[in-house]
This record gives C-alpha cells, sequence and structure tokens, in this order.
C-alpha cells in the first residue's frame, strides 16, 4: 500500500476516534486542556455545554464529506502528492468554518 494512502488512512481514523471520543466523553465542566475552548465558550457552563454539542456534532456531519471527496480522488487520476494537500487544505478550511458557525451560534 502507498505511504500516502497509509498517511491518509492514519489521519482520517485518528480524527474520527478523536471527534467521537470528545462528543461522546466530553467534559462535563469548563477546562482549559480538552473540548472546544474559546473565550465565548468558556464564558460560562451554558456556553460551554453548548458549544461543545454544537462544535464537535457539526464535525461528526462533515468528516464524511471530507472521506466521500478523498475517495473520489483516490477512484479518479489525480496523483497522491495532490491528495495529501487537498485533505489538508480540506481540514484548513473546515475548521474555521466550524468555529466561526459555533461563536455564532454562543452569540
Amino acid at each position: 500500500m502507498n505511504k500516502f494512502l497509509v498517511a491518509i488512512l492514519v489521519l482520517n481514523i485518528v480524527t474520527t476516534l478523536i471527534v467521537i471520543l470528545i462528543y461522546f466523553v466530553r467534559p462535563k465542566t469548563i477546562n482549559p486542556i480538552i473540548g472546544y475552548r474559546t473565550k465565548l465558550s468558556m464564558k460560562n457552563q451554558v456556553n460551554w455545554d453548548v458549544s461543545q454539542n454544537y462544535f464537535f456534532m457539526n464535525w461528526i456531519f462533515i468528516l464524511p464529506i471530507i472521506y466521500l471527496t478523498q475517495i473520489l480522488m483516490l477512484i479518479g487520476e489525480i496523483p497522491f502528492k495532490f491528495i495529501g494537500y487537498i485533505v489538508f487544505s480540506e481540514f484548513i478550511v473546515f475548521t474555521p468554518a466550524l468555529t466561526f458557525a459555533t461563536e455564532r451560534k454562543l452569540i
């Protein structure tokens, strides 16, 4: 198996496990270590609970979109080195987008 495919597979598995783990076993109280942490989300317990639920639930919905694009790229004739850049770009785009959406929800 190609090393790029292995790297992408490991990234997918680790990301999925972290998102699902934090969603289902999220911290119950505000803390500076684990969870979705911004100034607004840590303002009070209600914001903390809403932000944890909203951010990680949306990640759970976005992960299949990321995986679908990866499958479509692998089926196509895209060179492996470009697939890595595209996968990385998806995470770079989706994380700030989800952060922005979560912060808008908290306002």
